[in-house]
């Protein structure tokens, strides 16, 4: 009978311990890639803790490879990760939007760095738009602004919301930015 009690009392507690860990059910991979595709499921399925904390790993990846373009994508995926109810629900607020902002404004220093102004801008003008400080957002909407008018080396530098490919011109949306918070 102890030893009964002693087997489940071990079960349980492993069954404890894998349910407590962040990111229960998701395979461990060294593979940075893999690790972002894990991260938006999880997201995706309303575990942003455990996505949270998958970005941050493929950010570190892409920082000891010094692969900018892999720690812009970590970068946007934690952006994602401070700007969704489920974050802000289990921190006890909506959202962390101004940990968002400054996301994208990382994002948007990484694609000036290796010469994407454009994407930049898309940037700057998500951080303005996650920016809860009035003075901040006109910030990022002046950066925007003049970082949109610069020059672009890359052909794939473009000035598009993919994943809203049906909204306004780039521009447009910057002016209404500037109206909505009165920026001069």
């Amino acid at each position: 009978m102890i030893r009964l009690l002693s087997s489940a009392l071990l079960c349980l507690t492993c069954i404890y311990v894998l349910a407590g860990c962040s990111a229960f059910g998701v395979l461990a991979s060294s593979d940075p890639n893999v690790k972002l595709n894990q991260a938006y499921s999880l997201l995706e399925a309303g575990r942003a803790i455990p996505a949270k904390k998958l970005f941050l790993e493929v950010i570190a990846i892409a920082q000891d490879k010094k692969d900018w373009n892999l720690e812009v994508n970590g970068l946007t995926g934690l952006a994602t990760v401070y700007s969704t109810h489920t974050y802000g629900a289990l921190k006890e607020n909506l959202t962390d939007y101004q940990l968002a902002s400054s996301t994208h404004n990382d994002i948007a220093t990484k694609f000036i760095e290796n010469g994407y102004p454009k994407r930049a801008a898309i940037s700057y003008f998500n951080a303005a738009v996650f920016s809860q400080d009035t003075a901040k957002a006109c910030e990022y909407y002046k950066k925007s602004k003049a970082i949109h008018q610069m020059k672009s080396t890359h052909s794939d530098d473009v000035d598009t919301f993919p994943e809203d490919a049906d909204k306004e011109p780039f521009l447009k949306q910057l002016k209404s930015l500037q109206k909505k918070y009165r920026c001069k």
